[in-house]
């Protein structure tokens, strides 16, 4: 993935925990310029901001919200804005 998310903003669904947690930390790895973590779990979301930011300082926030709805993610992206930038590619793991 070298290079396919460098300086680019991810808005991750699930990311509370399992697949979303480690994709999102992919992400970061990778060279993402912010990670947009969204997950029902707020506490999951929070713990998953706070390994990320420590382990790379990327920019990173969590919106507790309901991933199903098209709505909710869209309030997501323009709701993180200010801290990651806008939202360049998402992420939803099945």
């Amino acid at each position: 993935m070298a290079g396919l998310v460098e300086g680019k903003v991810a808005l991750v669904t699930g990311a509370g925990g399992g697949i979303g947690r480690a994709s999102a930390e992919i992400f970061a790895r990778e060279g993402a310029r912010g990670v947009v973590v969204v997950d029902v779990n707020k506490d999951g979301g929070e713990e998953t901001v706070a390994g990320i930011r420590s382990a790379r300082g990327t920019p990173t926030t969590s919106t507790p919200t309901c991933p199903t709805r098209t709505e909710s993610l869209a309030w997501c992206a323009s709701r993180s804005t200010p801290t990651v930038g806008s939202t360049a590619r998402t992420t939803t793991p099945a």
